[in-house]
């Protein structure tokens, strides 16, 4: 009868051991998924962002000189920070992350107009984020 009793205790131990086992590994996988989750929000507001700015320069163009707009943009997201560039050029936007490990992330979207400047007459600059975007004689000017 005593083995009996170290019979149970030894089958317990390793049905413990493969249920442990089975929760570190689903541990594991759903935090590598929200991980990744997470990565695709954060690239999507980047498009937002992206796309945003390029309807709001169009929205410039088209309201005539004069009108202006205040960019209410966010300075940082989950662990890194935005910056946003015009390259002038070639008719682009493209807002960049740097998350806190210096690894960087980028999304582009189209400039539908070729009249933008920064005042320098810069063909490529850094538009910041919460700025202001005017219509000067038909040119956007970002300040």
């Amino acid at each position: 009868m005593k083995w009996m009793r170290g019979q149970a205790s030894v089958e317990f131990t390793i049905m413990a051991f493969f249920a442990l086992a089975f929760l570190l590994a689903s541990s594991f996988i759903y935090f590598q998924e929200s991980n990744e989750a997470l990565e695709l929000k954060e690239e999507s507001g980047m498009r937002s962002i992206c796309t945003s700015l390029s309807a709001k320069v169009s929205g410039l163009e088209i309201a005539g000189p004069g009108s202006s707009v205040r960019l209410d943009y966010p300075a940082s997201g989950r662990g890194g920070n935005y910056s946003i560039w015009v390259h002038v050029d070639e008719g682009l936007i493209h807002v960049v992350r740097q998350d806190a490990g210096g690894e960087y992330s980028s999304v582009g979207c189209l400039l539908r107009t070729r009249s933008v400047g920064n005042g320098n007459g810069d063909d490529v600059f850094e538009a910041a984020v919460n700025g202001t975007v005017r219509n000067v004689d038909g040119v956007v000017l970002f300040a």
